[in-house]
């Protein structure tokens, strides 16, 4: 969020535009594509890489300079064969930096409105550890579940007549308009520099706290979201107990179509603790050299 309130405010401050309107931030949103790499966190469970973050771990490949080749280049790659969404629409995509993703970008369909997530199937233990969707019809989201047991994956309905769920792998695709809706939940204002800032409580909370995109606003949405599922999840961040901020994600959220888009193969190498980089790292090596 607080990349995409950068970004908005370059463009305002580049267009000269009314920054107050809601409506003309939907705009020049409408005329641009983002790609956001986050870093993969803060690296607690990966110490020799915390200086620089994940995303600079170096992998196996060839690499055209003195220097090795790393998880960002060749994540970019791929996320850079994502096709557009609808046109004016606008495209922001928002992904991790600590899993290499190994699938075809022409597979991707992104046509619906709203946010889309990428998906794939996987056994319940697997799909334990991470984002799991409990699709509907058409591809629309029912519920969205953040590291749910294999028990809570059957109550939700989330597994297929195979006994598999589809997995989040983490890349979200989102138009103009369902940003625009992100960034409004903490209630823009004109700041004394001319920026646009969040309220003073919303942004002393986020600081102070965090705010989780799976737990505190993923699960918010999905045609058979509400409420109560969104505080459930949100029990193991730290908005627990911030009721009115957990109402306000609700509120702006929950009205925004969500979709799930399922490759048909898709293999991912984690790297998010030491023992990931030694087994992912393996793995990679054997798929490129055969050792």
């Amino acid at each position: 969020i607080l990349c995409l309130l950068e970004i908005l405010n370059r463009e305002l401050d580049q267009s000269g535009a009314l920054k107050s309107d809601p409506v003309i931030w939907q705009k020049i949103l409408e005329n641009v594509r983002i790609l956001i790499i986050h870093a993969g966190g803060d690296s607690r469970r990966l110490p020799p890489y915390g200086p620089c973050g994940k995303i600079f771990i170096p992998v196996p490949g060839e690499s055209d300079s003195a220097l090795p080749l790393t998880l960002f280049d060749r994540l970019l790659p791929v996320y850079q064969g994502l096709p557009c969404g609808p046109s004016n629409s606008g495209q922001i995509i928002v992904t991790t930096g600590d899993v290499l993703l190994d699938f075809n970008p022409a597979d991707v369909n992104y046509n619906h409105k709203g946010i889309i997530g990428l998906g794939c199937y996987a056994e319940p233990k697997e799909a334990k550890n991470h984002g799991v969707f409990c699709p509907g019809q058409n591809g629309q989201v029912r519920l969205f579940l953040q590291k749910p047991s294999p028990r809570e994956q059957e109550s939700a309905g989330a597994q297929n007549r195979f006994g598999q769920s589809i997995l989040d792998i983490g890349v979200m695709h989102m138009d103009a308009e369902s940003a625009v809706k992100l960034i409004s939940i903490g209630s823009l204002q004109i700041g004394k520099q001319g920026k646009l800032e969040w309220s003073k409580p919303f942004k002393s909370l986020i600081f102070e706290r965090g705010l989780d995109f799976y737990r505190d606003v993923c699960c918010a949405m999905g045609t058979e979201s509400s409420l109560e599922h969104l505080k459930k999840y949100s029990q193991t961040t730290n908005l627990k107990n911030s009721l009115p901020l957990l109402n306000r994600i609700y509120e702006k959220m929950s009205t925004v179509p969500f979709f799930v888009e399922v490759l048909p193969g898709c293999h991912f190498f984690h790297f998010g603790t030491l023992g990931q980089l030694i087994n992912s790292g393996s793995e990679l090596m054997s798929k490129l050299y055969g050792v």
